[in-house]
């Protein structure tokens, strides 16, 4: 895989303007992963048991800036996307433990396995040809991709979309 950068500098700018995480809230993030990764629901009381919290300061974590917008949830309440991670399809199907699950954008497919400590297999749908593409990712890095001369492109959406609404990433980010 050959990566080709044309605007770095931008493109940093865009994702260090998403917003940083507390050690409470790396600490939620990381079992919220976790838990996602199992494909089902998350209750914010299975959240609260495994770091150690209330249910009432989960909640306020996910409420806070830092959760804000980047947390989807089903109609009971339950959590079904955070960050990049999904049970519920979209475009890129992420399996890890022989769980099928799925990714917002093709980049997310490249860290979430280094998160969650385990290898994952991609599958995604090349937009010019139709055709798949297929990638083993590991938590050191892309393990395999076919075909061998597949590209990725970051389009650079606006600092201020990220910034104020995250929920619009996925169009304004993932989505081309």
């Amino acid at each position: 895989m050959v990566i080709q950068t044309t605007n770095f500098d931008q493109a940093a700018t865009m994702m260090a303007s998403v917003p940083k995480f507390s050690e409470d809230g790396s600490r939620l993030a990381r079992e919220l992963y976790q838990q996602l990764s199992q494909g089902e629901p998350v209750a914010r009381n299975s959240l609260a048991d495994a770091v150690g919290v209330s249910a009432g300061q989960v909640t306020a974590l996910l409420e806070s800036e830092q959760f804000r917008g980047w947390v989807f949830y089903n109609d009971e309440e339950r959590i079904t996307g955070f960050r990049g991670l999904a049970i519920v399809p979209m475009p890129h199907q992420f399996e890890v433990d022989d769980q099928t699950l799925y990714t917002w954008c093709a980049i997310d497919s490249l860290f979430i396995p280094e998160v969650l400590g385990k290898p994952a297999r991609v599958k995604t749908q090349d937009p010019r040809s139709g055709g798949t593409i297929k990638l083993t990712v590991t938590p050191e890095g892309v393990e395999s991709v076919e075909p061998e001369d597949t590209v990725m492109s970051i389009v650079v959406a606006d600092v201020e979309v990220v910034k104020t609404n995250p929920a619009k990433v996925m169009s304004a980010f993932c989505h081309h």
